[in-house]
């Protein structure tokens, strides 16, 4: 019987079946995971899903348990994933109906430890309104657990819709309300039941637009950015249909053709159906040298309205993003080109994400999209004195853009030699002289020569060399590194405390929590969190011998919660970087105390003699 079983088990793994409560996963389930970043599920018909560096989300008949489940949810977490690495289940027959007085959703899980969990729920039929609980678990093996949403945890609100999607985090503390540091678990999950809501039907891609979108103009390669078209170079690794939580996530149709014409003129779309919202994800950008974003989009939805936003990165400068209106006709096609300066305050220097938005119209609406690109006017090429590349030393300049002339550029502590500054012109025609810095710190320029003969641009790289000292100490940081979240701001400090470990503090009178994600350069080991000094909380880093950093340090996510905070962890989304040997304060001359140590003869001339009124033992170091 058991083999009959696994081969089940393996058939239903591939196969496209549908998953309807109660989930019993003999039936209708397709392993798969949310994979990169941006993220993109794979396969793409997949129900049953690991994601933030699970390790996995699968189907296994657990064979030796008491009583027998068949097959059941296996959940494998990773030390190495995100501390809310989680499984996620997409339910493709019948929402979860918590719209009346049962909002309980009940569970068995398996597991041989103590452990809690937090389940959240997701992929709302009406509203916006997500939210969570967590939940313990004795580790005695198969339990049932029911998961009261009426009585939901503090700060979250009670749901009063209809949901499709389950999300089960293996590393929640109940206690703490907030996520435990990553750690390795196999837990499963079966039997999950609740009240039946209506059926989900996908809707197809219906037959309109039937003409294709206009034909966009010949631009040059330098003039233009391309997220979707037919006629330029897109961007590669785009992902056009991101897990944001939009209504029609599994509606979307990347490549859809209006006309149906095959052959080497065909000319796709993508249709975004059952739309709500949409996400479009891509690897940062400095777009900031570019005057408008144009886009063209049908709709056959009556009353439908689109906004779109323009967001950036946290490390890019002025507002995160903007919305602006896009003018739709109905049963058309609209060809817009809106300018930049409609996203107030943006300045489109580290561009990685677009939002398609129809609040305020029909929702949800049916639209297609196609020639999303952002663009300029033309460049006159003879009178072109840019570069498309600066380097140091054989690397791009951080931050490099061609309408940017001015760069600072810290070197590695120790560092004594002048680097090599080469720039290449963007027109072929066009020449560029480098003149190094005659000594550090120093500036080095590029000038760059257009075809003309007399235009000329210079790019210059201001080289500083660092002290050693830690950017981080005692410094204030925000929400996802929005200033504006004063709320949220804690004191961080991370200095050198030895030759091979760190020591990160965050500090506030509120704190309550600290937690270092993975990806820290040269993957030290984390100790358990100090709290023994009142408003702080702090973890010691150290590395194996022979892998210490050997310059800057990279942390990964860091997260701390407040009192303050209703149990939502706060997170720093940029990229923290230190020096591995810096610290946060140098001796003074009140330090060293001077009185007490003699030095003879001075000047010396070979020998040199040290004594201290305490007759203790002295360490010298001399540096020339």
């Amino acid at each position: 019987m058991k083999k009959i079983t696994l081969l089940f088990a393996l058939l239903i793994s591939t196969a496209g079946f549908s998953q309807a409560i109660p989930v019993t996963f003999e039936a209708g389930i397709t392993s798969g995971a949310l994979i990169g970043d941006p993220a993109v599920l794979t396969p793409a018909d997949a129900n049953w899903y690991s994601d933030s560096g699970l390790a996995s989300a699968s189907v296994e008949d657990l064979a030796s348990d008491s009583p027998d489940h068949l097959n059941a949810g296996k959940i494998v977490s990773s030390s190495t994933g995100m501390v809310y690495q989680n499984a996620q289940l997409l339910l493709n027959d019948n929402y979860i109906d918590l719209t009346t007085s049962n909002k309980t959703i009940t569970l068995d899980v398996y597991s041989n430890s103590a452990q809690d969990f937090l389940l959240k729920i997701e992929g709302n039929l009406e509203t916006n309104v997500v939210t969570q609980k967590g939940f313990s678990h004795a580790g005695s093996g198969w339990e049932t657990i029911s998961v009261d949403f009426s009585n939901a945890d503090t700060g979250q609100p009670v749901p009063d819709d209809q949901y499709r999607r389950l999300v089960i985090f293996p590393g929640w503390d109940v206690a703490a309300s907030g996520f435990k540091l990553a750690f390795d678990s196999t837990t499963y999950v079966d039997n999950i039941t609740a009240v039946v809501g209506v059926a989900y039907v996908p809707s197809a891609p219906p037959a309109d637009p039937t003409t294709n979108a206009p034909t966009p103009p010949t631009r040059n390669s330098v003039d233009l950015f391309s997220i979707y078209s037919d006629s330029y170079a897109n961007v590669t690794g785009a992902n056009y249909n991101p897990a944001w939580g939009q209504s029609g996530i599994n509606n979307v149709v990347v490549g859809y053709n209006p006309t149906g014409v095959i052959g080497d003129g065909i000319n796709t779309v993508i249709a975004y159906t059952n739309f709500n919202y949409q996400g479009i994800e891509f690897t940062a950008q400095d777009l900031s040298d570019m005057e408008y974003l144009h886009i063209d989009v049908y709709s056959n939805t009556i009353g439908a309205v689109l906004k779109v936003f323009t967001i950036k990165n946290d490390d890019g400068t002025g507002p995160k993003d903007f919305a602006v209106d896009v003018p739709l006709v109905y049963n058309g096609w609209s060809s817009v080109d809106i300018p930049k300066g409609d996203f107030t305050g943006l300045t489109w220097d580290s561009l990685f994400q677009l939002k398609l938005d129809c609040n305020g119209g029909t929702s949800p609406s049916d639209i297609y999209v196609d020639n999303i690109y952002f663009w300029k006017a033309p460049t006159d090429v003879t009178t072109d004195a840019s570069l498309s590349d600066l380097t140091v030393d054989g690397s791009t300049v951080t931050g490099f853009s061609s309408q940017t002339l001015s760069y600072d550029v810290e070197l590695p502590v120790g560092t004594t030699v002048v680097p090599t500054v080469v720039g290449t012109p963007t027109q072929t025609t066009a020449s560029a002289a480098a003149t190094n810095a005659p000594q550090l710190p120093g500036a080095s320029t590029v000038v760059v020569t257009a075809a003309d003969g007399t235009t000329q641009q210079t790019y210059t790289i201001n080289f500083t060399v660092s002290t050693g000292l830690s950017d981080y100490c005692d410094t204030e940081v925000t929400h996802f590194m929005i200033a504006s979240d004063t709320a949220s701001a804690i004191n961080l400090t991370i200095e050198n405390t030895g030759p091979s470990t760190m020591k990160v503090t965050a500090s506030d009178d509120q704190i309550d929590l600290l937690l270092l994600e993975g990806g820290i350069t040269g993957n030290p080991t984390l100790s358990t969190a100090d709290t023994s000094v009142t408003g702080e909380i702090s973890i010691t880093l150290t590395w194996a011998a022979g892998t210490e950093p050997n310059g800057d340090v990279s942390f990964g996510n860091i997260l701390w919660s407040k009192t303050t905070s209703t149990g939502n962890s706060m997170l720093n989304a940029g990229t923290v970087v230190t020096s591995f040997v810096g610290v946060c304060a140098t001796a003074g001359i009140e330090d060293i105390l001077a009185n007490s140590v003699k030095m003879y003869p001075n000047p010396a001339k070979g020998v040199v003699n040290f004594s201290s009124a305490s007759n203790a033992a002295l360490d010298v170091s001399v540096y020339d």
